[in-house]
């Protein structure tokens, strides 16, 4: 149960609930806004899920700390942009970091603590195996399990899965721990990244499970960076973390399944739903439903949201142009439907067009990456003969078969059986590829820039200094692009979809980190 704690907003108390993210509570307490852009945008959280970066706030005197990561806690100092005289010293901040020197060493690490990596992590802890079940959340469920955590979740797995973690003096749940290197010697050094404890460690296994997930594409148009435009998950995530968008006017822009869900939740928290935009052609939407017959739970799923959505304009061959705003704020979108131009004025504006899967640290491990996936085999095996990985990372396809894969996976990393399976997982292999094909984007999506359109969010690159430069190389050395915080996930993704650029030189950190934590040995 949440109850009302006071925090401080640029020295102003302020009621929140706890468990709140600080994110959602800029959102009711400060317009939204967290950092200051180079070019002096106000800015505020995008993705939800500490990729963008977009939501960096100085908390209890620690700069750089991302909001919606950060669950607020009575009487914690929150300063943002509009304070930012007041921040206090980076160095002196950096003096308070920690290191645990204990002998940390596992049987199996576990890298994730979405779906797929909970249940990758019990089937090793059932087993007997020592377990380090590592997330950078600061609670277990993913992105689409989030709520559960804080026992609002209607899924009666996900209450059952995090519940069991309890269960197992064998598992350790590092929340709030980001990876920021990965050793030669089986070895990943992390950063505890709560307020409260401000510590490194370097932990070994023997056998690794990346349970990675994904992270939404977010194409950039004419006024994405405005304040009240949101990744899809990025608003159902922010909405699922204590932001209340009662009586507040939403569009959804994008494509696939996760359109529906989304329009759910905000519905749910008294928000309009205006329309949903989906970009892909009706014909391959009949497709995709008819395709469902093979997974009976989807299409339940799919017909209870359609009869739950009933009323809200949805409209396919749909997209989202540009939006609109005043000091900053959004106040209304163009939306081409069908062909034509309308505006509609809202307060928030949710666009991502599917989901990229996260293979950052595969690749470090020197994991084959195949289709901008990890390439598995029938037991979730990595070309790595110790690594493993499972859910979106090895293909999106959804919480099904992110909850078989990591079974599977942690069956295999303990030396059990897993045959009985194999059936179950290629009906969701065959599901994933539905999925790619129905939803491929289509062109016009990749041709909105104009030339004052930012495209690296972080260095407030636009895509006019861009055009010149064909490739990720000389886009980065000439105009900084991808050189921010979020490490070119955002504007990497986006000039791979549009320039076909793909992102190269994967270096240490992984994540951002505090210097100390790369000296420490």
């Amino acid at each position: 149960m949440t109850h009302p704690i006071i925090i401080h907003i640029n020295g102003q108390p302020h009621q929140v609930q706890a468990g709140q993210s600080v994110a959602s509570a800029l959102s009711q307490h400060a317009q939204g806004i967290s950092r200051c852009s180079p070019s002096g945008e106000l800015r505020a959280a995008v993705c939800g899920m500490g990729v963008c970066q977009e939501c960096r706030v100085s908390i209890n005197g620690l700069p750089q700390q991302l909001a919606c990561q950060t669950i607020c806690t009575a009487e914690m100092r929150v300063e943002n942009a509009q304070f930012a005289a007041n921040l206090p010293d980076v160095k002196a901040a950096e003096q308070t970091l920690a290191f645990e020197s204990a002998n940390l060493t596992y049987d199996v690490a576990v890298v994730g603590a979405g779906p797929g990596g909970l249940a990758a992590s019990l089937a090793c802890a059932r087993a007997g195996l020592s377990v380090a079940l590592i997330d950078d959340n600061p609670l277990a469920g993913g992105q689409i399990w989030r709520a559960a955590s804080q026992h609002r979740g209607l899924d009666s797995r996900t209450t059952a899965a995090i519940e069991a973690l309890r269960n197992y003096p064998n598992l350790r749940h590092l929340a709030q721990h980001k990876v920021v290197q990965v050793g030669s010697d089986r070895s990943l050094l992390l950063q505890d990244s709560s307020s409260a404890h401000r510590q490194a460690k370097r932990i070994h296994y023997q056998k690794l499970i990346l349970a990675t997930g994904a992270r939404e594409r977010l194409l950039p148009f004419p006024g994405w960076t405005l304040r009240g435009v949101t990744g899809l998950g990025g608003l159902q995530a922010q909405v699922k973390a204590g932001l209340s968008v009662a009586g507040k006017r939403v569009v959804l822009a994008g494509t696939g399944p996760l359109l529906f869900a989304v329009a759910s939740t905000l519905r749910k928290a008294g928000a309009e739903v205006l329309l949903i935009a989906e970009q892909a052609p009706r014909r391959k939407l009949i497709g995709f439903g008819a395709s469902l017959w093979r997974t009976p739970n989807k299409l339940s799923q799919a017909l209870g949201l359609l009869y739950e959505l009933r009323g809200v304009p949805y409209h396919s061959d749909s997209f989202v142009r540009s939006a609109f705003g005043e000091a900053g704020q959004l106040r209304r979108v163009c939306v081409q439907v069908a062909g034509k131009n309308i505006e509609v004025e809202c307060d928030f504006l949710a666009c991502a067009y599917g989901l990229i899967p996260n293979t950052k640290l595969a690749a470090a491990l020197g994991c084959q990456l195949e289709n901008d996936s990890v390439a598995v085999d029938a037991q979730q095996l990595t070309s790595q003969p110790f690594v493993w990985c499972v859910g979106e990372g090895a293909g999106v396809g959804g919480v099904d078969k992110a909850l078989l894969e990591g079974e599977i996976a942690g069956l295999a990393a303990s030396g059990q059986a897993f045959v009985q399976l194999q059936a179950k997982r290629q009906r969701w292999l065959a599901f994933a590829k539905q999925l790619q094909y129905s939803f491929a984007l289509r062109e016009e999506l990749l041709q909105l820039c104009d030339a004052e359109t930012i495209v690296c969010r972080c260095e407030d690159v636009r895509w006019g200094q861009l055009e010149a430069y064909q490739d990720w190389r000389s886009a980065k050395l000439h105009t900084r692009c991808g050189m921010g915080a979020c490490q070119g996930n955002v504007c990497g993704a986006a000039l791979a979809s549009m320039r076909g650029c793909q992102v190269e030189g994967l270096r240490d950190p992984h994540a951002p980190c505090q210097i100390q934590t790369l000296l420490t040995q």
